[in-house]
């Protein structure tokens, strides 16, 4: 009591300290990190390596399996994927989120060190230290009359590295445009002539491209600096190089070969509107603040438009403010109406004006301190995070009722004794109680802190949220709530709540009946239970509901081994028909085809389709069932796979998986993988519930083999060196040296005179030292076959995917019938298996961790409960409410026709914090009943406090309802999330409410009647 004296004393240091944590609470809620979701990503290192012109089975044999077995040793890792391609090979490693992201990094770097590459294999480097939520900008350099070359340039060397100076920006990416690079053009015939070899060119531009530091000379008490400028300054020089000398005349470069500016060999592309464009993307370092980053780049873009020439420009595409703003929008609305009803029930249950100002207050107050702790912690606010204060906001202002309440009792039945004393006193009564209900909360929610993985990352900082605003209505109603109960109640006459007085006396004949007939009240809950609990066992099962971004894209396949100039026609061909067909709803279409730099995985015959919507209202979902069957009809030959951009990066870098679903085959043959996967295909397309099925063609590619004939070499004087080194430099157009312009460097590169067809390919002539020539045909076999288009791995063996799109159905339920169809019509060999990925394997792993929390949440609260009470019997009565309270919970579900997810099952969770909160409002008061009427009837006992508790458990009730109310029926982006939530709470607390004073009740009478 002594304690809560010292705060009255020294009120005015309460007030003017809560003024300061409200303000610096407000500079938190300015300041704090906002994005539309929690990062999600796993702690992940990329290892990428480039070696052009190389096969995917090369680079899997040398670079992508000597990578995974050095990785593999690595403390931590959890996970190994690859991705072998044509030029260049993809490896990711997942560790345990317990570690440093900088520290795993050191680790693979120093392990990367002991990798054996091969010299002209490429070298590996790690990838950019980002997220799969990283792309936080896109834009388009757009120049009226300018080359896409030259724009690729100002990309390159300008616009690139400004961005990059940007605080949070790890990286940009340049997409699409041509890379300039310096060609010569050999003349075989002139080097036939004038007995020169391929050998001999390369080896004459790389000497004669040279510089060299000579240290410094003192001359004329100056020191000169000596330095040989030998590198290439304009093409004139090049043409001018000598490759040898023969008698007295020196054979040139331009004896034998045309010197010329050309365009180096690409394998992405992009398109905007119908034409091909110059397209960036810029990449958010893992840790920092989305939207401060956009800010700061949109900053930025005006400096580089200033730099630019006056006819080019960076204009933006697409920037994650934009759904970060709708996200968080969605919730802070949420949150706002929230208070704006709990304040307007406490005032028809408070029905004192000054009582429920103080309530009121309490609420901002209390959500401020939890902004200040989440900064302090440095959490975002974002969906999640802040649907956690959503779903508390009813219930923060418990604690200050109570010692509002209790204050408000004892001034109206002493009004002659000490103001201070009494407050004190009162707030010193319920002390224990209020804590103690903090202690059931943090008993429900702190566990879900354990769940890690995805659903983990997803919902502990709602958790953490609803701790954090709990704790500090702890500190607002056992601190500040005194200090403002001295200077605002007043000992007037109480007179009770017309809705209260109504509400007693419909409740009243109800309680009579309840406990006169409590047997059957109790046996026809129970049974009740029973019947919903089996329906809600036959409930449809996904992990998350789908997230409506309000945006539609679409990932666009063709058959392995299509042209990249075929798929960039294609694109083209689908911009302007969707812009043709729905000008009034789309305001842009963006193809990416391919791959950028940075290990991008995909082949050419692969685009993501972005379709920018107009600022209007409209239904989307509609708009892109629409736009899908148009599309599929007329471009038959290819699929559409509809997705949403941040959708489909969560799907990808949780295993590699751009679906919601899929099935791996692992085994090592991938003509059986492939095979494999086509009979499960025909298994399964018939099953209901399946929009599509998709398999990842991995075979198809065609390749032309050049194998050396060791005896044609022979006779010829050659060497497997010289034939390779043609295929390297000659046709794939590595780069001999470089050219320098500034800081610029373009490379230099040899290409044979004539088309780039398998004819001239075999008639490419080789010139042995000895003067021999043979044509490339007579000293090598050159077949065309059919081989891989890719490679993936997955803990160092190979799997093959197919992907699924399920409409109108559980995903559960879905696979439980899938996997049965497979195991009975299909028999696998040896070595070769299936497993399941995407979000039926996300709501396994969080399935299997919430079969353990719940069970232990109970246990703990059981323990709790009994400490307090000091009586299992009574702990017990509380816990069997909590069953019945959620009757309402699995109604709600069945009449909403939701599928049971993660966030159903969070809701579930919080309807039993209510309910054993409210259990304890009322058996707690029967005891106190108890001890100062020792000779009254039980029933009378029972039903004199359930009616004095009505209006407390109703408040309780009716705050955290309509606290949580604004959830179920918003809109907008994240609102589908947390509907299955809401929609739980809601049906709950109904029922929860019910069970409090009509069950409850009868139970505590049926186990104390004697």
């Amino acid at each position: 009591m002594k304690f809560f004296e010292t705060f009255i004393k020294y009120r005015f240091l309460v007030l003017a300290l809560f003024i300061l944590v409200g303000v610096l609470g407000y500079k938190a809620y300015k300041e704090i990190p906002v994005d539309a979701f929690p990062d999600i990503t796993p702690k992940q290192v990329i290892i990428y390596t480039e070696s052009p012109g190389n096969s995917p089975e090369i680079i899997e044999r040398l670079i992508t399996y000597p990578i995974e077995s050095a990785m593999a040793g690595l403390p931590g890792v959890k996970l190994i994927m690859s991705n072998s391609i044509f030029g260049l090979s993809y490896v990711s490693i997942f560790f345990e989120d317990k570690y440093d992201i900088y520290f795993l990094r050191q680790l693979v770097s120093e392990r990367l060190a002991t990798v054996d590459i091969p010299k002209g294999f490429g070298k590996p480097v790690m990838g950019p230290n980002t997220t799969g939520l990283g792309q936080v900008f896109w834009y388009q350099l757009k120049g009226e009359g300018v080359s896409l070359t030259k724009l690729r340039e100002l990309q390159d060397f300008l616009v690139r590295p400004m961005f990059k100076t940007v605080d949070g920006v790890e990286e940009v990416i340049g997409w699409g445009g041509f890379e300039k690079q310096i060609e010569v053009v050999i003349d075989p015939k002139k080097l036939q002539a004038l007995k020169v070899t391929y050998e001999d060119v390369i080896d004459a531009l790389q000497r004669t491209n040279k510089s060299a530091g000579g240290q410094y000379l003192e001359f004329n008490k100056e020191q000169y600096i000596i330095r040989g400028s030998g590198f290439y300054e304009n093409l004139d020089q090049i043409r001018k190089s000598v490759i040898k000398s023969s008698g007295i005349k020196a054979i040139k470069i331009e004896d034998v070969a045309v010197v010329k500016e050309g365009k180096r060999m690409r394998f992405g592309a992009v398109t905007l509107n119908g034409k091909e464009t110059m397209f960036g993307m810029v990449l958010q370092r893992t840790g920092t603040n989305a939207a401060k980053v956009v800010d700061r780049l949109k900053e930025k873009v005006k400096e580089i438009n200033a730099a630019l020439p006056k006819n080019v420009r960076v204009q933006t595409i697409y920037d994650r403010s934009e759904i970060t703003k709708k996200a968080v929008h969605t919730m802070t609305s949420s949150l706002i109406m929230g208070a704006v009803l709990v304040s307007v029930i406490l005032f028809l249950f408070l029905f004192e004006i000054r009582s429920a100002f103080i309530v009121v207050l309490s609420l901002p107050i209390s959500l401020l301190i939890a902004f200040l702790m989440m900064d302090y912690f440095g959490m975002s606010a974002n969906l999640m995070s802040l649907s956690g204060l959503a779903i508390a906001i009813g219930m923060i202002v418990d604690g200050t009722i109570v010692v509002v309440e209790n204050s408000f009792r004892l001034i109206q039945e002493h009004p002659n004794e000490s103001k201070l004393k009494l407050i004190a006193e009162a707030a010193a009564q319920v002390t224990k109680p209020v804590i103690f209900a903090i202690f059931i909360i943090a008993a429900t929610f702190i566990p879900l802190l354990s769940l890690g993985g995805l659903t983990g990352k997803l919902y502990s900082p709602m958790a953490i949220n609803i701790v954090f605003v709990m704790l500090a209505s702890i500190v607002v109603a056992l601190v500040l709530v005194p200090v403002l109960n001295y200077y605002l109640l007043k000992p007037v006459k109480f007179s009770e709540s017309p809705l209260v007085v109504w509400i007693k006396k419909l409740y009243t004949p109800l309680l009579v009946g309840a406990l006169k007939y409590s047997k059957s009240v109790v046996a026809v809950s129970f049974i009740l239970f029973a019947v919903l609990a089996y329906l809600l066992t036959q409930q449809g099962r996904e992990f998350m509901p789908k997230l409506n971004e309000e945006s539609i894209m679409y990932r666009v396949i063709a058959i392995p081994g299509t042209a990249l100039s075929q798929t960039v026609g294609l694109s083209k061909d689908i911009e302007n028909f969707i812009k043709k067909e729905y000008p009034e709803y789309v305001d842009f279409v963006l193809a990416m085809i391919g791959r950028s730099e940075k290990g991008e995985t995909a082949g050419p015959n692969y685009m993501e389709v972005l379709v920018g919507l107009k600022r209007k209202e409209f239904d989307i979902k509609a708009l892109e069932a629409k736009m899908s069957e148009e599309l599929e009809k007329r471009y038959d030959f290819v699929q559409f796979v509809p997705t949403q951009p941040i959708a489909m990066r969560i799907e990808e870098l949780l295993e590699g998986v751009k679906a919601e679903l899929a099935v791996k085959i692992f085994g090592e043959d991938q003509k059986i993988l492939a095979d494999l996967a086509s009979k499960i295909k025909d298994i399964l397309s018939h099953i209901d519930g399946l929009r599509s099925i998709e398999i990842e063609s991995q075979l198809g590619q065609a390749q032309i083999v050049i194998k050396p004939n060791y005896l044609a070499m022979a006779r010829y004087s050659l060497t497997a060196e010289d034939i390779m080194d043609v295929v390297r430099y000659l046709l794939g157009e590595d780069a001999i040296t470089d050219k320098f312009e500034g800081i610029k460097r373009f490379p230099i590169v040899i290409k044979p005179k004539g088309g780039r067809d398998i004819e001239s390919l075999q008639n490419i002539l080789l010139r042995a030292p000895d003067g021999k020539v043979a044509r490339l045909k007579e000293v090598a076999d050159i077949q065309i076959i059919q081989g891989p288009s890719f490679i993936k791995r997955e803990n160092l063996s190979r799997y093959m995917l197919i992907s699924f799109d399920v409409e109108g159905r559980d995903i559960a339920s879905f696979v439980k019938e899938a996997n049965e169809k497979i195991h009975k019509n299909l028999h696998f060999p040896a070595g070769y298996y299936i497993q399941w990925a995407g979000d039926f394997k996300n709501m396994q792993e969080a399935t299997k961790k919430l079969a353990i929390i719940i069970p232990a949440v109970l246990l703990l609260i059981l323990l709790l409960l009994y400490t307090a009470f000091n009586s299992f019997k009574k702990a017990t009565i509380i816990l069997l409410g909590v069953p019945l309270g959620i009757l309402g919970s699995i109604v709600a579900v069945l009449i909403a026709d939701i599928y049971l997810s993660i966030a159903a099952i969070i809701g579930f969770i919080v309807i039993i914090a209510i309910a054993v909160l409210n259990g304890i409002v009322l058996v707690s008061f029967i005891e106190e009943l108890q001890k100062r009427f020792p000779d009254v009837k039980m029933q009378t006992l029972v039903k004199d406090a359930t009616l004095l508790r009505l209006r407390p458990v109703l408040m309780t009730a009716m705050t955290t309802l309509f606290g949580i109310l604004p959830l179920l029926y918003a809109k907008g982006v994240g609102s589908e999330i947390e509907y299955p939530l809401a929609v739980v709470v809601v049906g709950g607390i109904v029922t929860s409410t019910l069970v409090t004073l009509l069950v409850l009740p009868s139970l505590y009478y049926l186990f104390y009647r004697k």
